[in-house]
């Protein structure tokens, strides 16, 4: 599929524009409708689009509520909602995704920047211990490790 090709060679936009042309075509209707959604609104994200982006997931979310990719994709919104200048909205959304067994440690990792960005570093430090805990097989452990020593040295 081009779509896909194009998103793993790195060009962000001309996946945007292949999964746009499946989402219109006749494939919206079939089996690949999720995806051409879900790849439409994710490497509109990736292209730094936010705002369309946001559009796009809402979308989304509406079309496939029973999705296996709902959860991410609503991480992806709240990120979204926080490159337009939103991070009221985009913490809120976060931290009601903590407890997603699907998208709960890439949720947690988002809020505690936010916390982070706000300076509040123990909120930030209390929400990547949960995460470490709750997560302890997450392939951002790492990440979510490294964002807890930088909360806590901010204390």
């Amino acid at each position: 599929m081009l779509a896909l090709a194009r998103q793993a060679a790195g060009d962000s936009e001309g996946a945007a524009e292949a999964f746009r042309a499946l989402a219109a075509s006749g494939a919206s209707a079939g089996e690949y409708a999720e995806l051409a959604q879900f790849g439409l609104a994710t490497a509109l994200f990736r292209a730094g689009k936010h705002k369309e982006a946001a559009h796009e997931i809402g979308k989304f979310i509406d079309t496939f509520p029973s999705s296996d990719r709902r959860d991410a994709a609503s991480v992806y919104l709240a990120r979204a909602l926080l490159e337009t200048g939103q991070p009221a909205p985009a913490a809120k959304m976060l931290q009601e995704l903590r407890a997603s067994t699907t998208a709960g440690d890439e949720a947690s990792l988002w809020l505690a920047r936010i916390f982070e960005r706000h300076g509040k570093h123990r909120s930030a430090a209390n929400v990547l211990s949960a995460a470490l805990k709750d997560f302890p097989g997450s392939a951002l452990h790492e990440d979510i490790e490294l964002e807890l020593a930088s909360a806590q040295l901010g204390d």
